[in-house]
């Protein structure tokens, strides 16, 4: 049998369909192929389309079973195809067909005429025939929800039914790999060792990455992450444990980095966007609009509830929960994604069920351009919304019906070219309930409900309102010794106001937040803010002084911070921040952690190793760093005379004693590797803005190569600091970061990507060889091998590429998925290691002898920026902010 990767069902069904099929566990047999086939069906005869027939050809192993992903684990039959009738309520037959069924009782369906495409939708329909089959889903979202059941035990006897809950919890390493993730995550919080807690910040860590990866991949993750919170014994444990039906782990981590790892960071969401928060079913639930899909989590595990699409042709800005009838729904606001003709936008409200993501009757025309805000309250008993727009009017209307509810109350100015009420909170003043919003005019107003939406007190913290940092765009409702307060943040400072009075409380709370929010924490006021690099901070309201130290909650690169929510959830306070793409979930009760392990604050841009003994990095955070290969320790203090970030990164032997340098801006530096002491600099002149640098030696004299957004391929004299050699090359395209030098037959030669090809260039004669020509990018450049025969590995948007460089000629093709940023190449005992890396978070190596992979791919929590292979086998990798080494497990 083959993988599901490999298999003839490749192009038949979508790249994230088979991805899914083989998270679960399944396989296409080698020798499937469609055939002609039809069968009968409430609309005649039809032809069974080959993506569906590949689909019921899938293999799942023995003692292993399929559940769906909620609270009933319902067992999953899948595929159990079938001709069906009296399923569906239709007004005309469609040729329907059965894939699945659950215990539930539940059966899916496709339609096959409308099953062609490599991702065909699929309804989920009752066995009693009563439904319209109106709500449908591509076939790969209805195999993410679903997860794998085995005969084993996932429920480890440590932690097993009927433990009492005020035993102590013992936490192992095959627990953590091996128990399914919603089993195990309610019940970290009882863990009262050090040992055990430290075990549960591990598991938490990455949660978002492994909680639906099967069990080997998430043992590497943990195994990683263990690592680097340093705790090497953990690490190996977890490396170490059986998973059934995978093989010992290939590679071992040596050793990582965590700066930036935090227990206090409980989990993050891969959803992100405007979000709503309510406790829903006796769970705290967190919705969240992303893109055009309504993501519905349960905070305490981050078990996906509710995965809907939304049919809208507009992008949602807003969201709110209610509960109404019994019957939970969502409203959302929509707004013009931008055109021109915004005179004739309209930002709608709509009403969806959260059960199935149906809309609830029409959507209706709010405000003009965007809903930005709403709220939903009771105003004399009825369920109400509120919204706010771009044009300035706070509206009510009824949740029931969605028809409008009096007349548009209208208080702040409008901002010309900027928006209208951004935000807008509930509550009571003296018994009556009242709305404040926040908006771009630079002011908060109080509006009376019970009075239809009044305008009342006025809270002004910009006068200067032209200004897009003028805004209010956040308020949060609380009390503060007895006096009701509303907290105002925009993008400059945090606020509070005395709701009866309208007079600032106090001093600023502090002058560089991006978002807020008010909650009780032990009896007193605090307030939780977030600025624009995602550092979540608490203050008290009564002292304005900062209570512990900050959380970072996005650590690989900045974001766009969109709100802050501070809840009581998971029988602590915690604040949940989304961006464009995650939502983070903070401890704000917890401890901050003793210390932090060294390395970089902000993402790695660079990396190289030398003489299989050092890795040296340079990061946005503007430092280069030298580390041991070996166990980790620096070198030496951080390289910290940057003006800015440090892009690129080299090694020599300089004057007689090995040498690092470093580039940014115009700038070469080069520094003694053995004690971080700057020797000179090298400033280029005339607008040489340096994107690439390699080291080489021209007549035994070492020399930096560089690339520079004016286009100049250049050699400067590392003893001289002067330029060096012929005059430059000149390349086509100006913007490249793909660059290596390499010695053969005695020539230094540089191979620099330019305009879709790779130009061979002499550094010595001053003349290019040739080109390796390609269609569409290059992404990455690696080489290696002897003085006789050097091979160049180079990564395209499709594969990636071998060449003998000597000739120009392709030797071979590989297959390394998509996103590849980083590229690595090795000689190790004498046969060519080549590993890829990229958004994806996945480094694939292969032995370019036949192609065949080198060992298992490795998976990481982030974006993986940068590699480097050593002779000695080892594997370097740069992700996000942090670095990890690797070496083949003996």
């Amino acid at each position: 049998m083959s993988s599901v990767s490999g298999s003839s069902a490749t192009g038949l069904l979508s790249a994230d369909v088979l991805q899914r099929i083989e998270r679960l566990g399944g396989h296409i047999p080698d020798g499937f192929r469609p055939r002609e086939w039809s069968v009968d069906t409430t609309a005649g005869e039809h032809e069974v389309p080959a993506a569906v027939q590949a689909l019921l050809a899938v293999e799942w192993p023995a003692g292993q079973g399929l559940c769906t992903d909620d609270e009933f684990r319902w067992e999953v039959h899948l595929p159990s195809h079938g001709e069906v009738d009296a399923l569906v309520v239709e007004d005309e037959p469609r040729a329907w067909y059965a894939i699945g069924y659950d215990e539930g009782q539940w059966y899916l369906l496709v339609d096959l005429a409308e099953a062609h495409t490599d991702d065909f939708p699929v309804y989920r329909v009752d066995h009693d025939g009563s439904d319209d089959a109106g709500s449908r889903r591509r076939l790969s979202s209805v195999l993410g929800d679903l997860r794998v059941v085995t005969d084993r035990i996932v429920f480890p006897s440590r932690i097993a039914d009927g433990e009492a809950a005020d035993e102590a919890l013992v936490i192992d390493a095959e627990a953590l790999v091996n128990t399914d993730p919603l089993t195990l995550l309610p019940l970290l919080d009882r863990a009262t060792t050090e040992q055990d807690r430290l075990a549960a910040t591990v598991y938490r860590s990455s949660l978002a990455r492994h909680r639906d990866a099967d069990a080997a991949t998430r043992r590497q993750i943990l195994a990683l992450d263990a690592a680097r919170l340093g705790a090497p014994d953990l690490s190996r444990n977890l490396a170490d444990v059986p998973v059934p039906g995978a093989p010992a782990q290939d590679w071992t981590i040596e050793w990582a980095t965590g700066a930036k790892l935090d227990h206090r960071l409980l989990a993050q969401l891969d959803v992100g966007g405007p979000q709503a928060i309510t406790e829903l079913q006796g769970r705290t639930v967190v919705a969240t609009v992303d893109g055009w899909t309504l993501h519905v989590h349960d905070l305490a595990t981050g078990e996906s509830l509710v995965e809907a699409g939304l049919e809208c042709d507009q992008e949602f800005a807003a969201i709110a929960l209610a509960e109404i009838d019994g019957r939970w729904i969502a409203v959302t606001g929509s707004s013009c994604p931008g055109c021109d003709h915004h005179y004739r936008c309209e930002g709608r409200i709509q009403r969806w069920n959260l059960a199935d993501g149906n809309p609830i009757a029409d959507p209706v025309r709010a405000h003009a351009r965007s809903v930005d805000a709403l709220a939903v309250t009771r105003v004399d008993g009825r369920p109400v919304i509120l919204s706010g727009g771009h044009d300035c009017m706070l509206r009510m209307w009824d949740l029931r019906t969605g028809e409008p509810i009096g007349t548009p109350s209208i208080g702040h100015r409008t901002s010309v070219g900027y928006g209208g009420i951004a935000a807008v909170a509930v509550g009571e003043l003296d018994g009556r309930p009242i709305a404040v919003t926040g908006a771009w005019d630079g002011a908060a107003r109080v509006w009376d409900l019970a009075d239809g939406g009044t305008p009342g007190t006025i809270l002004t913290a910009n006068t200067d309102y032209q200004y897009e940092d003028a805004g209010i765009f956040h308020v949060s409702l609380g009390e503060l010794d007895g006096v009701p307060v509303a907290v105002t943040s925009g993008d400059d400072d945090a606020r509070a106001w005395d709701l009866r009075s309208g007079q600032q409380l106090g001093p600023v709370i502090t002058d560089y937040c991006k978002c807020s929010d008010l909650v009780e924490v032990d009896g007193r006021p605090v307030v939780v803010t977030v600025d624009s690099d995602g550092w979540v901070r608490k203050w008290d309201l009564r002292t304005r002084r900062e209570l512990g130290s900050g959380v970072n909650v996005f650590t690989a690169d900045r974001r766009i911070v969109r709100a802050l929510t501070a809840v009581r959830a998971l029988g602590r306070v915690v604040a949940v921040v989304p961006d464009y793409r995650a939502t983070a979930v903070v401890d704000l009760l917890a401890e901050a952690p003793g210390t932090s392990r060294v390395g970089h604050t902000n993402t790695i841009e660079a990396l190289t190793v030398a003489d299989s003994e050092v890795a040296v990095t340079g990061s946005e955070d503007g430092t280069a760093r030298i580390w041991r290969l070996d166990d980790g320790t620096p070198v030496c203090p951080p390289l910290s005379d940057h003006w800015v970030r440090v892009k690129a990164v080299a090694t020599a032997r300089v004057g007689g004693r090995s040498a690092v340098l470093t580039s940014d801006g115009d700038t070469i530096r080069v520094w003694d590797r053995a004690t971080g002491e700057l020797s000179r600099e090298i400033k280029a002149e005339g607008g040489h803005q340096m994107l690439t640098l390699s080291a080489a030696y021209l007549d035994g004299r070492a020399v930096a190569v560089t690339k520079g957004y004016d286009a100049r391929v250049l050699t400067w004299d590392l003893e001289g600091a002067a330029r060096a050699g012929h005059p430059p090359f000149t390349m086509r395209k100006e913007y490249s970061r793909s660059m290596a030098t390499v010695e053969l037959d005695g020539r230094y030669l540089a191979l620099v990507e330019d305009d879709g090809a790779v130009r061979v260039l002499d550094l010595v004669a001053g003349e290019q060889l040739h080109t390796l020509d390609h269609e569409g990018g290059v992404l990455a450049i690696a080489v290696a091998g002897s003085r006789e025969r050097v091979t160049a590995v180079t990564a395209t948007y499709q594969d990636l590429q071998v060449w003998d460089v000597a000739t120009g000629t392709r030797t071979g093709t590989l297959d390394a998925g998509w996103s590849v940023r980083a590229l690595a190449l090795a000689d190790i005992d004498g046969r060519l290691v080549a590993a890829s890396g990229g958004s994806d978070g996945t480094v694939r190596t292969w032995d370019l002898a036949d192609g065949r992979p080198y060992g298992a791919a490795l998976t990481f929590p982030e974006e993986v920026n940068r590699l480097a292979l050593t002779g000695q086998g080892r594997l370097v990798v740069a992700f996000g902010s942090d670095l990890a080494v690797f070496s083949p497990r003996k």
